[in-house]
């Protein structure tokens, strides 16, 4: 239920603060973003790093995925990119912010509302490097998609051989 509420939350915090003037600059960075965590479901169907944890309101993983993907992905990338600083300083702080943000809602969802278990070595650290590698991609891609999909490629092959490898 607390991820629901936080996704719900997103997509209103979007309506207000979201460049929906803009959206369809911002499209297909939402598609990218949506595309590597399709991506990873496939990939990583019998070798699951994170996982959502049935509710009432989404009966398996699956569904709860698409719910994120498809509400909050638009909300984060609409309110993150519309709203990126143009100082580099101040873009750091974006990025970190945003890393540190949704940090904070995977430790109340693991620990606290255990909404999310993590597998095979996904743990809190990886998964904060993970969000910061996101938000640079997401804005990479923004600027220079074809560079980003050659990046991801090469980001998302190391990190499935590191953590297949490391605790097989």
């Amino acid at each position: 239920m607390f991820l629901f509420l936080v996704v719900t939350i997103q997509a209103i915090v979007a309506w207000w603060w979201g460049d929906w003037k803009n959206w369809n600059k911002y499209q297909s960075t939402i598609l990218y973003f949506i595309t590597f965590d399709l991506l990873y479901n496939f990939l990583c169907y019998n070798f699951i790093m994170w996982e959502y944890e049935p509710s009432f309101i989404f009966p398996n993983h699956t569904l709860f995925n698409i719910f994120v993907m498809f509400i909050s992905y638009p909300s984060i990338v609409l309110i993150y990119l519309g709203n990126f600083p143009m100082k580099r300083k101040f873009q750091f702080l974006w990025i970190s912010f945003w890393s540190l943000f949704l940090l904070l809602l995977e430790i109340l969802s693991l620990k606290i509302f255990r909404e999310v278990t993590n597998h095979h070595g996904w743990n809190l650290i990886v998964n904060y490097i993970f969000y910061i590698l996101i938000f640079y991609m997401l804005r990479l891609h923004y600027k220079k998609p074809l560079l980003t999909y050659g990046l991801s490629k090469l980001a998302t092959t190391v990190l499935l051989l590191i953590l297949r490898y490391q605790f097989r």
